[in-house]
């Protein structure tokens, strides 16, 4: 679209209807098309027969595009020129047809191995278990805190042996070796008592 006034100047008759924004104009007015040309007629006087015979031509030329009837061999040329482009689009759809398919079940063993994998990485490894020594010396005795909050308090010269899951097992033990210990043992959160 051009809207500059000496664009248009020195135009002839044709030149006005070969414009694409005079046809425009002329064959489907917009109000800011009609100021347009309205201004250009009060600044260019002697262009006005000028372009009455311009719109004369293009309101002709499109007439004859829009209801000339189509000969039988333009007819056949275009139904052939339809069928052409539809074709192409059919096999294509048949195509994606029998991909689809196929690419859901790719899609859905991929997913299923990526949960498969998933499941696998996610799980904790298991806690390795072992075994605790606690020693004191001659003349020494020691409060040792195990992890269910039991307190064991050794006398002098002796062992404690636990295992290290004292507080998730079944049973709580802990072995003494020598003079012995005292115990102060605590419930256990689920409810039982020490052993």
């Amino acid at each position: 679209m051009n809207t500059n006034f000496s664009h248009y100047d020195h135009f002839n008759a044709g030149q006005f209807a070969a414009d694409a924004y005079f046809q425009q104009w002329v064959i489907f007015p917009l109000p800011e098309d009609e100021q347009f040309w309205s201004s250009y007629f009060e600044q260019h006087p002697e262009q006005q027969e000028t372009i009455l015979m311009a719109r004369n031509l293009v309101r002709h030329g499109h007439q004859l595009e829009h209801f000339a009837p189509l000969e039988a061999e333009e007819k056949c040329l275009l139904k052939q020129q339809i069928l052409e482009q539809i074709s192409p689009a059919e096999s294509s759809i048949q195509t994606r047809n029998r991909f689809i398919p196929r690419l859901l079940v790719a899609a859905a063993i991929a997913g299923g191995l990526v949960l498969l994998t998933a499941n696998f990485f996610s799980k904790p490894a298991p806690e390795k278990i072992y075994e605790i020594v606690e020693k004191t010396g001659l003349g020494e005795t020691k409060k040792v805190m195990l992890a269910d909050s039991s307190v064991v308090i050794l006398n002098s010269n002796s062992t404690l042996t636990y295992s290290s899951n004292i507080a998730a097992a079944a049973s709580r033990e802990a072995a003494t070796g020598r003079k012995g210990a005292g115990v102060e043992a605590r419930k256990p959160a689920r409810g039982g008592g020490p052993t």
